[in-house]
């Protein structure tokens, strides 16, 4: 492994032991991903990416000690703002781990407060965004694909909001002997990519003055990516929660797709957003009010193509996911018209590599313990709930 023979001739690189880290970590290897990471923090007790990435292993035999030395570097005068972010994150789930909510929240809120500064984020420009999505890919659209349909039912979209369940229901998907899941693959960003090219106009726009057979020659070639790699799966899972958006498109272009809705309860989804790092992208997650505000968006999004297209839309509840494991993952896979396969309940055992911020959860089993866990925190949040309400 390249990786390893990095580390053997450089002992004192920090960025290859972060890397194995996360190597382990993905292939669902905690223990050996904890030893690089404290080997890069042993070198670097600054280093964001290796105590983000250790605390993201939910390892918990030495939580006070990590806190201890997590608030000490954020202490620290000369601390960079990359680190203080990462090293924030970090600390907040330390604390939460510790049951000391009020500390946690400081923390997360201050990183959260630190990288605002550097996001250019505009909730008027998403809602222009969210609008041209529906204005583009609605009846109009539908009806201009009549005639160029794909008749694939390989594709299985699971989308919602970030921290809704998404990596938990493809890792029961993918558990199945005839699915393979693809994770948060790019396939439907680079399908936009090409749209934008043909029309010049920010994508969905003007999608409609493309031939009809054009865009089923890309939809082919979306569905040939998706294929890369999956073997002899029947179908494939493409979980990019914000697949959502174009929910649209999926149903005009391909109409035997799977469409998986998760929902999660909106306090309980919105804090665990605000308790992770996203890239500058996600620009919406870093502020309390905009983040309720993206939330409720996202919540007419859903609402617009519920009402487009009665049916289509298999939504799976988090809380009933966990509360009724078995009834929900024979519903779900029926609704994939897929036979029941005993491997999906014990989805935790499947050895599979998963590069999502879920990639420690969804191998453990199912447990309660983020139900609710809005309410911990709820005398912080009152941005949060008031946006919401709006």
């Amino acid at each position: 492994m390249h990786l390893q023979k990095a580390v053997s001739l450089d002992p004192e690189s920090i960025e290859a032991h972060i890397a194995l880290g996360s190597l382990h970590a993905n292939n669902g290897e905690p223990e050996k991903a904890a030893i690089f990471y404290r080997k890069a923090i042993a070198l670097d007790p600054q280093s964001g990416d290796a105590n983000y990435g250790l605390s993201s292993l939910q390892i918990t035999t030495s939580q006070s000690a990590d806190a201890e030395r997590m608030q000490i570097a954020l202490e620290s005068t000369d601390l960079s703002d990359a680190n203080r972010i990462l090293i924030g994150y970090a600390l907040g789930r330390a604390y939460e781990g510790l049951g000391k909510y009020d500390q946690a929240f400081t923390v997360v809120h201050a990183a959260n407060r630190c990288q605002r500064k550097s996001i250019l984020y505009s909730r008027d420009e998403q809602k222009a965004m969210f609008e041209r999505h529906k204005t583009a890919l609605g009846q109009d659209f539908i009806d201009h694909c009549r005639s160029c349909c794909i008749n694939d039912e390989t594709p299985i979209l699971v989308l919602g909001m970030p921290r809704s369940g998404t990596s938990l229901v493809e890792q029961i998907l993918a558990s199945h002997p005839e699915v393979h899941g693809a994770g948060e693959v790019e396939h439907t960003r680079r399908f936009a990519e090409d749209v934008s090219k043909l029309t010049g106009k920010p994508f969905p726009q003007n999608i409609a003055s493309l031939a009809p057979q054009k865009l089923r020659s890309l939809g082919l070639e979306y569905i040939k990516s998706l294929r890369h790699n999956a073997g002899t799966a029947l179908r494939v899972v493409d979980k990019l929660p914000h697949n959502f958006l174009r929910i649209g498109l999926f149903a005009a272009l391909m109409p035997n797709v799977k469409i998986i809705l998760c929902d999660r309860d909106p306090l309980d989804n919105c804090m665990s957003i605000y308790q992770h790092h996203f890239h500058e992208g996600h620009g919406y997650a870093v502020n309390l009010t905009e983040l309720g505000q993206y939330y409720n968006l996202y919540r007419d999004m859903i609402s617009f193509w519920t009402e487009l297209l009665p049916g289509h839309i298999y939504r799976v509840s988090y809380e009933n996911l966990v509360a009724h494991k078995e009834k929900q993952i024979k519903a779900l896979l029926q609704y994939c018209n897929l036979s029941f396969h005993a491997d999906c309940l014990s989805f935790h055992k499947t050895a599979r590599f998963v590069s999502s911020p879920s990639a420690t959860q969804v191998r453990k089993p199912m447990y309660r313990a983020s139900i609710g866990k809005g309410g911990n925190y709820d005398r912080h949040l009152r941005p949060l709930i008031e946006a919401l309400a709006q």
